[in-house]
């Protein structure tokens, strides 16, 4: 094509590429520090459209193991309100939470991986079905729904 159209469309190119690498790390932003209402909306529909949302996956899996408990249910809320499509790695970590002290965290967990909407989530969410925690109990078997193992 014409060379000049090509010229501009590099230079668009050199301009979004650094734009669109930057969405993960707000969106991460978001998610952690509930500031998603503002942000969350435009970065979520350009990081789809650059393939961008995928690039979440791992940072939020390395907060599973943070050390304190709170990022640790801020990334699994996260993980789980990224949707289906992108939770599948996320199944064994989030299953590892399950065996968390903090009742609070074992629900989000449960919730997450129930939002995979995954079979290999199945077992985990059936155990915390049995969980001591009632609330933990009741998201499980809502889960389990979602995985089509009510």
């Amino acid at each position: 094509g014409d060379p000049a159209i090509r010229a501009a469309a590099d230079a668009l190119d050199g301009l979004l590429v650094p734009s669109v690498k930057a969405i993960p790390s707000l969106l991460l932003y978001a998610r952690l520090y509930g500031k998603e209402p503002d942000l969350l909306p435009p970065l979520r529909r350009l990081a789809e459209q650059a393939g961008g949302l995928r690039a979440l996956e791992e940072p939020l899996l390395d907060l599973l193991d943070d050390g304190w408990w709170q990022v640790r249910l801020r990334a699994a809320r996260a993980l789980g309100q990224l949707g289906s499509a992108h939770n599948v790695p996320a199944v064994p970590a989030l299953t590892r939470l399950l065996t968390e002290s903090i009742a609070n965290l074992r629900k989000e967990a449960v919730i997450a991986l129930g939002e995979t909407r995954h079979e290999s989530a199945l077992p985990a969410v059936r155990l915390a079905a049995e969980d001591p925690d009632p609330e933990v109990r009741k998201v499980a078997r809502l889960a389990l729904s979602q995985l089509g193992g009510a």
